[in-house]
């Protein structure tokens, strides 16, 4: 709104008499003594009103900085607040700043409010009417009238609870938005401390003293109040919040202003519901609206004082603003915190809550950027100013409420110093969320911090020297340092291992090779009974079931084979299992429950129990490791384990997968093909008596004779019966009337309708089958993209409809994911037509085209299956298959990556076999043949398919040196492909050794180049960067400069080690050409025992198989002797290569082997050449 115009008109000379003039004067005069008009006016009561600050008002900044404590010392300079500004920081405004949205649109909210009324004190000359008594009576006489001016003043009373130092610079536009609007005849702005349980008093920023704060309150009615806040503070807890707030209510407009998305209120104390608010006068305080609260018919009518809610958003305080300007009757609808009812104050989180649970908890309820977010901090030492710094520059397109959602999901606690010096995380929470970061993403969070904060907080330069060398740093000696440094060290793993243990033991040591070989833990008997990752055992009851005896004596008496608890869906058979673990959890050393509904979930839950057992090198190939996990049980002398595998559907894919040795293992599956590969221990319905037993352990709502109807009703399925037992005590009815509407209309129909706006979601769960869906999937669904799913639904939407899923029974959160019950999963199916389902299958689709970095790869493997992704002929979602099946092979997937790109080559063939998409899927396969060790067929499809890079890799691999030079344009490729340039100097360093001929010089000049372009355009932590600056080193041994490739090796052993992990396959052929340059150097010692270290670093991580692995073990031999030993290593090269392999020749020929990545077949194989 603008501002009136007060530039004075200027009257030209000549057209005033003296009279005239001195009629001006005269009212210029009145209006001095009066006031002018518009003045801010005072109420009638000054008592009423709090004394004005002395001095200069504040700046609308100034007002939201906390309050100094009074000091005997004047004249000094307050500090800053501790809880906005932090080391490293130029300024809270710069870090913590305004997230106000469209104030445009806030200023025509608010506009009603500027109506001018009568005022009650000030005056003003009436000048018509002067004018008409004059011509009547001939007399002069000033007649005055009531003066407009505006009809509210306001106070902003802003929360200074120490969680809303995120908000300040918000709260500060937003009070000067109010200032600017002239809306109001005075803005003030008073400070209000929430952290305290009933605040009594208020302050003004800039003076020390405290007001009572019904002062604030206005008796004339002429006042509003807004207060800022985010509602975390514990004043706002509903048994403490009506005993301060009514007071600013009962005579005034009152409204609370949240600064977070309503959204995200359920992360604080302020409970709201919504209402229908609705008064007959304007600017009617609270006490005299009507109110009528959104709940069942039947419900008893609420009474108190309602104090409207709102969004700081143009939407919402027009609502708020149309009610108290409306001049007759008006109605809006808004959500309400209702003051003067009993209320209880709301449960904490349990405190008996697992770091493990609490993680699970936050990661079904926040949003992908802040549990992201969250991940990233739990690799640093965190504060306010790290925080921000973080959700900043390392979280893309994050607000500052997503940093609200960490700061209160119930992960965090305050650390030890003063308010706003800084959090931690709650015990094993920051380990639970390193075990989902990538090690990039933790080596990567942590340098960006430290180069950041490091000058000011020496832990976080102490952090990163120890991640670049974990043997050289001092350890540190702050507790709170030591948990954070120990956590991290564990979750890096491999060679980090050891820091851990010093960590823990208080112990420094220094560098050597045996630490190196310390580093990597061997595996025991003991050392297998230290996992326990069975999910919890129902609380709430369980009935006896004779297939629990059934399932015991089994595993006792079945002579080593796998029990098999077969049944339909929804049938308890996971429930049974779990019972039973809570029953007989005394008799196991330690138990694994596996995720079996894809052979990838097999291979992603091994290398969880691989991290626990010591056998996980980080970067290694998940196949190999899951191989390494059964090699490790079949050796175990232990026999006090179980291991369940829940889910299992094709035998096929789960027997490799099953373990030798003396253990109990237990088989979950509804598929009855099982019934052959163990012994069946089958599960059928519940009887009635089980079923209304259940009932009135789970729903003690219902009594005797409503159980024993609805016991009859559900056919005796137990997903049913649980969720019966959800649903009924949430309705807000008799349970008689729940029993009526289940007997009549059936279990599910009132439910389904309930949650409209969610079908669509529900659809999708439905027909991605029962293993469930990740949370963050389902935002995907709802949120993203120019087309989610029909229905559409914003993100605030989406997340309502979720919860409202979630509440009803209809969505169950177990383990991670969120699984539709059976029993409904069939209902929802069966109301689906085929229009609805296509459209839900093709979001399903367009999703997991775009992002499935958050997705495990058994879930993308089966969401892909279920939703029959390789059948859709949409080109964006074909390049999706390309791009899944490619994320499989780089994260060493390698059976799954075979599975899905044959799957949907046979889908494509036809029409779709000469598109891109079946030639770039067809060379991904060629890839994962290659390392598979199929050769042969990875030639096939490279010759017909190409890349020629990936050719020319497969061609050098099966001993046809010319035929790769061939393949990349002859021995002098005209081309500035660098992929193509690095394959031509891999293939020319080969048929220089195999030769016997000295390395041209011109392939170093060759190789330098391609280390310097990979530079310019990957950066120096890209792998294939890494490789690269790996045969640069290999190039200058091979040319004579052994000390000079010592030295290149030795530093990149180290970063591959920090950036990729121990067991990636570039980290691996770097330790063995570190080793060779050792050999070399005349280092044979130190070139034994790395030798020894590789081998079997890569035996673990790539496999027995491996190239990696038989190179390493053949050089061991070759340096170790005796000749029985070489003669195995070098018959095991031969035999798993090939006797025409170039490697099989070298070491024929008595030489050492190298292994080399290839960085032109990377960049081909993983992102197409540059």
């Amino acid at each position: 709104m603008s501002e009136p115009d007060d530039t004075p008109t200027r009257i030209p000379a000549g057209e005033l008499s003296w009279q005239e003039v001195a009629d001006m004067l005269w009212l210029v005069n009145v209006l001095q003594q009066s006031g002018r008009p518009g003045h801010p006016e005072e109420p009638p009561l000054d008592r009423t009103r709090a004394p004005e600050p002395v001095g200069e008002p504040p700046s609308p900044r100034q007002a939201f900085e906390e309050p100094e404590p009074i000091s005997d010392t004047a004249g000094v300079a307050p500090s800053p607040d501790p809880a906005v500004s932090g080391p490293g920081r130029a300024g809270g405004d710069r870090d913590f700043g305004s997230q106000l949205t469209n104030p445009r649109a806030i200023e025509r909210a608010l506009r009603p409010l500027s109506r001018r009324v009568p005022s009650r004190r000030d005056k003003e000359l009436d000048e018509v009417r002067v004018a008409t008594t004059a011509a009547e009576t001939g007399l002069w006489l000033p007649v005055t009238r009531p003066a407009a001016t505006r009809r509210f003043d306001v106070v902003v009373v802003c929360d200074t609870g120490r969680s809303t130092a995120l908000w300040r610079a918000t709260a500060a536009d937003f009070v000067h938005l109010l200032e600017r609007q002239g809306a109001f005849r005075d803005v003030r702005t008073v400070q209000l401390d929430t952290d305290q349980d009933v605040p009594e008093t208020y302050r003004v920023a800039g003076r020390p003293d405290r007001r009572p704060l019904r002062e604030l309150a206005d008796p004339t009615g002429r006042r509003i109040v807004l207060v800022l806040t985010d509602g975390v503070g514990r004043a706002w807890r509903p048994d403490t919040v009506p005993s301060w707030l009514t007071a600013l209510g009962e005579d005034n407009p009152l409204a609370v202003v949240h600064h977070l998305p309503h959204r995200l209120w359920r992360l604080g104390n302020l409970t709201t519901e919504l209402a229908n608010l609705s008064t007959g006068e304007p600017g009617a305080p609270n006490r005299r609206l009507r109110f009528d609260v959104h709940a069942e018919p039947w419900a008893p009518r609420r009474e108190g004082l309602p104090v409207p809610v709102l969004e700081m958003s143009g939407g919402w305080l027009a609502r708020w603003a149309g009610l108290l300007t409306a001049t007759g009757p008006a109605e809006v609808t808004l959500p309400v915190t209702v003051l003067g009812r009993s209320a209880e104050a709301p449960d904490d989180l349990p405190a008996e809550l697992s770091a493990r649970e609490r993680v699970r908890a936050f990661h079904l309820t926040a949003s992908p950027a802040a549990f992201r977010l969250a991940a990233l901090l739990s690799a640093v030492p965190i504060d306010l100013a790290v925080m921000r710094f973080v959700q900043q520059e390392m979280v893309p397109r994050s607000a500052l409420f997503h940093l609200a959602e960490v700061l209160h999901g119930g992960l965090l606690t305050d650390g030890d110093g003063e308010p706003g010096e800084g959090f931690d995380f709650l015990p094993g929470v920051r380990a639970e969320l390193l075990g989902g970061l990538r090690r990039t993403d933790t080596v990567g969070v942590i340098r960006e911090v430290a180069t950041t904060f490091g000058a000011a907080k020496p832990v976080l330069a102490r952090l990163l020297a120890a991640v670049a060398d974990p043997f050289g740093p001092s350890l540190p000696s702050d507790p709170a340092d030591i948990r954070v440094e120990r956590a991290v060290m564990r979750a890096l793993s491999g060679p980090y291992l050891s820091r851990a243990r010093r960590l823990t033991a208080g112990a420094d040591s220094s560098s050597s090779l045996e630490q190196l070989e310390r580093a990597a833990p061997s595996v025991t008997s003991e050392s297998t009974a230290m996992l326990s990752v069975s999910p919890q055992a129902n609380a709430r009851g369980f009935v006896d079931r004779a297939e629990l005896a059934a399932v015991r004596s089994s595993l006792t008496g079945g002579g080593g084979r796998p029990v098999v608890v077969l049944g339909e869906g929804g049938s308890g058979k996971t429930e049974l299992v779990r019972e039973y673990l809570a029953r007989h959890a005394d008799d196991y050393d330690s138990v694994w429950w596996v995720r079996a509904g894809e052979a990838a979930d097999i291979v992603t839950d091994y290398g969880r129990i691989a991290i626990d057992l010591g056998l996980q090198h980080p970067g290694a190939a998940a196949d190999a490791v899951a191989a390494t996990v059964l090699d490790a049980f079949a050796g175990a002398r232990a026999v006090r384990w179980l291991l369940v595998l829940d889910g299992a559907v094709d035998p096929a894919d789960v027997l490799p997968y099953l373990p030798a040795g003396p253990a109990h293992v237990v088989v979950t599956s509804r598929e009855p093909a099982w019934r052959d590969h163990g012994i069946p221990v089958p599960v059928g319905r519940l009887s009635a008596a089980q079923s209304r037993e259940l009932l009135l352990r789970r729903a003690p709502a219902l009594d005797d004779a409503e159980c024993e109807s609805l016991a009859e009703l559900h056919g005796g399925l137990a997903a049913t019966v649980t969720y019966l037992a959800h649903r009924a005590p949430r309705r807000r009815f008799s349970a008689g009337w729940f029993t009526r509407e289940v007997l009549d209309e059936g279990p599910f129909r009132h439910a389904l309708d309930d949650v409209a706006a969610g079908r669509p979601l529900l659809d999708v769960c439905a027909v991605l089958g029962p293993r469930g869906v990740a949370a963050y999937f389902l935002d995907r669904l709802s949120g993203s993209g120019p087309d989610p799913v029909a229905g559409g639904t914003v993100a605030t939407e989406a997340e309502e409809a979720r919860t409202a899923l979630l509440e009803s029974g209809l969505l169950v959160p177990d383990r991670g994911v969120l699984v539709v019950p059976e029993p409904v999963r069939a209902e929802v199916l069966a109301r689906l037509g085929a229009t609805a389902s296509d459209s839900a299958r093709h979001a399903v689709h367009r999703v997991l085209a775009q992002d499935t970095s958050a997705l495990a790869p058994g879930e993308v493997v089966s969401h892909l299956k279920r939703s029959g992704m390789v059948d859709c002929a949409d080109p964006g979602v074909r390049l999706g298959v390309v791009a899944l099946t490619r994320r499989l092979l780089d994260l060493g997937y390698l059976a799954a990556a075979v599975e899905v790109a044959e799957s949907a080559l046979r889908a494509w063939e036809g029409e779709a076999a000469g598109t891109p998409q079946f030639a770039q899927l067809a060379a991904e396969l060629g890839v994962a043949c290659r390392l598979r060790g199929d050769r042969a067929r990875a030639v096939r499809l490279h010759r017909r398919y190409g890349p020629a890079v990936s050719l020319a890799r497969s061609l050098r691999e099966t001993g046809e040196v010319e035929a790769a030079f061939e393949a990349l344009g002859g021995h002098a490729p005209a081309t500035d492909d660098i992929a193509v340039i690095a394959g031509f100097a891999a293939t020319a360093r080969l048929a220089a050794a195999l030769a016997g001929r000295p390395l041209a010089a011109e392939i170093g000049v060759l190789q330098e180049e391609v280390v310097a372009r990979l530079r310019r355009k990957c950066g120096d932590g890209h792998p294939a960067t890494l490789a690269a600056l790996g045969e640069l080193a290999l190039t200058r041994r091979l040319g004579g400069e052994a000390r000079v490739a010592l030295e290149l090796d030795r530093t990149l052993v180290g970063r591959a080690t920090a950036l990729l992990g121990e067991g990636h396959r570039i980290t691996l052929a770097c330790a063995i050409n570190f080793a060779t340059d050792l050999h070399e150097t005349g280092q044979p010692d130190a070139a034994v025992k790395l030798d020894r270290r590789t081998a079997r670093i890569a035996a673990r991580a790539q496999g027995e198989r491996h190239t990696a692995t038989l190179v390493a073990r053949w050089n061991l031999a070759l340096a170790e002797g005796p000749e029985p030993a070489e003669a195995d290593a070098g018959a095991a090269l031969s035999r798993e290569l090939g006797r025409s392999h170039p490697l099989a020749r070298l070491a024929a020929a008595g030489s050492r082997c190298w292994y080399e990545p290839d960085p032109g077949a990377l960049l081909a194989d993983e992102s197409g050449s540059l």
